[in-house]
């Protein structure tokens, strides 16, 4: 059984309002989000619902939660300044992976563990496929979380780390490809201790002055990697856990690691095409048809030719909420007959464009050039696309 809820966050919080709403008891594994409201703002309804799943998504893989982490990030307490990486700086290197079982979040006024937070996350995932909503910042995370939810068993190769840790990947296949004996490696491994100290630890079974051969190398590569693994083997468990209690194991057999990341994130590349065939327009009636037509040609070219991905992205959270469109694109029977509405406005080509999410509706003032219209356009989407001032 379902059961509806409601969420008021907090804005750059949105994760931890959600945890502590969503995560007791009394809604138990499956629940149906109806309505979302941001604390100070007064928007309500179906955009900025959909605004709160997308914003969601990009708060939950923050370091200061301790759940996601840049593989060899080190363990330890994750600082609320942490600029390692943060959802709000430049791309990481490489996709996130969990944050190691050594990591504490860093919340203030809470008690909730990492190992917690990382099965709420897992749950949110599956909420976000039931509720319908995409969770677009996914996108970060290594192709390897996604692949523990659809696979029945749990394991790891040291294959897997091409998209987990490709200098620890290379480094191994390096290895496999060439004499063992310019490695000068044995059966053990240096290890941290978390106060600036390391200590050497032999594995498991093995003599740790056992040296690394052509004939045994193979095995060796097989325990390095194990021996990565192990250290996020609670955060990876707590995950599934999380996930599967809302969607049970036997329906994601179905799915594959991108099937699963296409049905969460939604499609990467948004079909201006497609884009344009589902808009409707209103216009104003104390101007020429053909003037305002000329508007519309303007903003499509410019949504063609001058913006890139990432501009694109905006706009269309600027207006509906969403960053993404399901999959299948703007023309999918998941949105349905979804429709996206450009309002053309008699008003002063000085004040910026605005929107209504909740209808997918953007409202455009009567620009007298294509670089005004470009410039505002820019300007608007780029500043306001997370508040509910600008709707």
């Amino acid at each position: 059984m379902t059961v509806d809820a409601s969420v008021l966050a907090a804005k750059e919080s949105e994760f931890m309002s959600a945890y502590e709403q969503l995560s007791t008891s009394r809604l138990g594994g499956a629940c149906l989000v109806k309505s979302a409201k941001f604390k100070g703002s007064i928007g309500s309804g179906p955009g900025v619902l959909r605004e709160f799943w997308d914003n969601l998504s990009m708060d939950m893989i923050r370091p200061r939660y301790g759940v996601f982490a840049p593989f060899s990030a080190t363990p330890g307490p994750v600082s609320q300044n942490n600029e390692a990486w943060d959802s709000k700086a430049s791309e990481p290197v490489d996709r996130l992976f969990f944050a190691r079982d050594a990591t504490h979040p860093s919340i203030p006024d809470s008690q909730a563990t990492s190992r917690e937070l990382t099965r709420f996350a897992g749950k949110i995932c599956a909420l976000a496929i039931i509720n319908n909503q995409l969770l677009p910042g996914l996108e970060s995370l290594s192709p390897q979380v996604l692949r523990i939810v659809v696979e029945d068993k749990i394991e790891f190769s040291w294959k897997d780390f091409e998209t987990i840790d490709e200098d620890l990947f290379k480094g191994w296949q390096w290895l496999l490809e060439n004499p063992a004996e310019q490695l000068c490696a044995s059966f053990s491994v240096i290890e941290a201790t978390g106060d600036g100290k390391t200590v050497t630890k032999a594995f498991r079974g093995y003599n740790p002055a056992e040296d690394v051969t052509d004939q045994n190398k193979e095995e060796y590569v097989k325990l390095c990697a194990k021996n990565w693994i192990k250290k996020f083997r609670y955060k990876i468990v707590a995950f599934r856990e999380g996930f599967t209690e809302v969607i049970p194991r036997e329906m994601l057999r179905v799915l594959g690691p991108a099937d699963l990341e296409l049905l969460l994130c939604g499609v990467p590349v948004i079909n201006i095409d497609d884009w344009r065939k589902v808009t409707t327009y209103t216009y104003y009636s104390s101007s020429s048809v053909v003037q305002q037509q000329t508007l519309i040609d303007w903003f499509w070219s410019i949504v063609r030719d001058d913006m890139n991905e990432a501009d694109r992205a905006l706009l269309l959270k600027f207006s509906t909420g969403l960053s993404r469109t399901p999959p299948g694109g703007f023309l999918s029977k998941t949105i349905g007959e979804w429709r996206f509405q450009i309002y053309l406005m008699n008003v002063s080509g000085t004040s910026l464009p605005s929107a209504s999410t909740c209808f997918n509706l953007l409202k455009l003032p009567n620009y007298i050039s294509r670089d005004q219209l470009r410039e505002k356009l820019l300007m608007a989407i780029r500043h306001g696309t997370t508040g509910f001032e600008f709707v």
